[in-house]
């Protein structure tokens, strides 16, 4: 939230599942330890981001050193800095080391902003004016909670304004069947 990136959690729906704010979250964390870190590397911004930016200064200071090869940390972070290391010089040269893993095609969706709903719209029914498994809501829609499965309008007593994702080209049919059912509510603010 200090960084100017915020996620929640509560009863219907984790932003921690939501790999796009997700991402953005922890690089704009990732950076800010990074400029607080003597000596501005990225892998003792990683290993301040996994314990705290103040075991790593203060680690710094008692050795008098600002390399991550040069600071003894906790085990467990410094064999997890290692492992991500690791991985990245792994994944940089996959066919040296013959791992062969097919990539996934892009995620194309179109992202409908700021529904504001004049009451609750569920999984099911958002499936039905879409015309999709309700399995195919929820896989777009990692941050809703599937035990919940529900887009609720309220907060308390505070309005809620929703992102929610779907299939390519189905955008404008969203707020066409929101509308016409009733669940969009007049002050919404609708872009794509």
């Amino acid at each position: 939230k200090a960084d100017g990136v915020e996620m929640q959690e509560d009863s219907w729906h984790d932003d921690r599942m939501d790999i796009e704010l997700a991402t953005r979250c922890f690089a704009s964390r990732i950076k800010s330890l990074r400029s607080q870190i003597r000596g501005g590397s990225w892998i003792m911004a990683a290993a301040a981001y996994v314990t705290s930016p103040n075991t790593v200064s203060d680690a710094q200071g008692n050795w008098d050193a600002t390399s991550f090869w040069d600071v003894p940390l906790p085990p467990n972070i410094e064999q997890l800095i290692c492992r991500w290391i690791a991985l990245t010089i792994i994944h940089g040269h996959e066919r040296f080391y013959h791992i062969n893993i097919p990539r996934q095609p892009p995620l194309v969706l179109d992202k409908v902003t700021g529904l504001e709903l004049s009451r609750d719209v569920s999984v099911a029914e958002l499936a039905v004016m879409l015309g999709i498994p309700s399995r195919e809501v929820l896989k777009l829609n990692p941050k809703l909670k599937s035990s919940v499965g529900t887009f609720p309008s309220l907060s308390g007593t505070m309005r809620l304004a929703h992102n929610i994702n779907v299939p390519k080209g189905k955008g404008a049919l969203l707020v066409e069947k929101l509308k016409a059912s009733g669940h969009l509510s007049a002050q919404s603010k609708r872009t794509q």
